[in-house]
């Protein structure tokens, strides 16, 4: 998954050379979900000429995603959606009988914002085991809780919606999100250098590519241990600061 990966970036950059002008960029930020979108504006806002890439397209009504076309492999994940005989959905193995397989629940947003135009705004702080987890891995102590916390204190005072607004959750979805989804997490994770499973460094370089860097949630050494949007939110906001301090040193 990994090889495929950064084949694609890379190709996608060479597509990008004879598809767009790159003259006078300075930063090319692929995907403007919750770790390049905030990416790529605190880039600009400070003065920087960024191209924001969202190659999204029509996902269509179903949210459910099959790995695998044998049903009774994909029937094994404990993730698999069912639709059963009297409307419902289960999830899980030991559907009822008569039920139709669906898939995994696997939402694609494809459009600007990626999956933040479709996680309803869910914004759950994480565990600060997740981040001192890092910290100790890469033996940066920016990473600490403590040092993360600043990120979360910038978001806090959004109010897009007016108070008491009621929103559009249902018992079924309280029932369903509990339950999870797929995603890439942790398929290009932060570590050390002596760590032949670790992609990135601290500072989010792809090892040995020169000044790529990966920003969203491939790059959690771990499975975060709450929903995963505001983690990669905070980390994007860490990127910038990264790659400004960096600019400032130069």
């Amino acid at each position: 998954m990994l090889i495929n990966r950064l084949f694609g970036i890379l190709t996608l950059s060479v597509i990008l050379t004879y598809a767009i002008d790159l003259k006078g960029y300075k930063y090319i930020v692929v995907g403007s979900g919750a770790g390049g979108g905030p990416l790529a504006a605190r880039l600009a806002l400070a003065g920087h000429k960024t191209l924001l890439l969202e190659a999204g397209n029509d996902q269509g009504h179903n949210l459910n995603y099959s790995h695998y076309p044998d049903e009774a492999r994909q029937a094994r994940n404990l993730n698999t959606v069912y639709g059963t005989p009297d409307g419902r959905q289960h999830i899980g193995i030991d559907p009822p009988p008569g039920s139709n397989i669906k898939g995994i629940l696997y939402p694609r947003a494809g459009t600007l914002g990626g999956c933040t135009a479709h996680n309803v705004l869910v914004a759950i702080y994480p565990y600060r085991s997740d981040f001192d987890y890092m910290a100790e891995l890469t033996g940066d102590s920016s990473w600490r809780a403590e040092n993360m916390l600043k990120y979360f204190v910038g978001l806090e005072k959004n109010g897009y919606l007016p108070p008491g607004k009621r929103g559009y959750t249902t018992v079924e979805s309280v029932h369903q999100i509990p339950h999870g989804g797929d995603h890439a997490m942790c398929t290009c994770p932060i570590g050390t250098d002596d760590d032949p499973m670790a992609v990135l460094d601290s500072k989010f370089l792809v090892r040995e590519v020169h000044r790529l860097r990966v920003v969203d949630g491939s790059a959690l050494p771990r499975i975060s241990g709450t929903f995963p949007v505001l983690s990669i939110r905070m980390m994007a906001e860490k990127a910038a600061d990264v790659i400004l301090s960096e600019i400032g040193t130069n």
